[in-house]
């Protein structure tokens, strides 16, 4: 009866532990950087390259994208962090990109406000699910 018990204490353990790690902990990141950054307009990147190189961006094609785009760098970017709202853009991203074994990881701040690829965000320094963003 103690090993019942003890095997049905793990499995709400576990269930737990994955709502926190999955659920709970992404959405109280998000929250936070929103209560932290309560910038309610929408700052709009430069659709030009003059304008662009004006802002300090670089023009160029992102990632797969088949058109050019401004890609402006982030004041943080490269910064360490374990969870979004530590950081300009409100992501935090695994330093060895997405990984199946770590569930605890510290990450680093986005070099650019536009990101792709296979991606792994931190939140409060737990792993999220991989991610691919084209």
């Amino acid at each position: 009866m103690k090993i019942i018990k003890l095997i049905f204490f793990l499995i709400i353990v576990l269930i737990s532990f994955n709502y926190l790690r999955f659920g709970l902990a992404p959405s109280l990141d998000s929250k936070i950087y929103n209560l932290l950054n309560k910038q309610t307009k929408n700052i709009e990147r430069p659709k030009t390259k003059e304008d662009c190189l004006k802002q300090k961006g670089e023009w160029r094609k992102p990632g797969p994208w088949p058109m050019e785009a401004c890609m402006l760098k982030n004041k943080d970017g490269g910064k360490f962090c374990l969870s979004g709202f530590q950081c300009e853009v409100g992501s935090c991203l695994s330093y060895g990109g997405p990984t199946v074994g770590p569930i605890f990881a510290s990450g680093h701040c986005p070099k650019y406000k536009i990101f792709f690829g296979c991606l792994q965000q931190i939140h409060f320094g737990l792993t999220s699910r991989a991610i691919c963003l084209d």
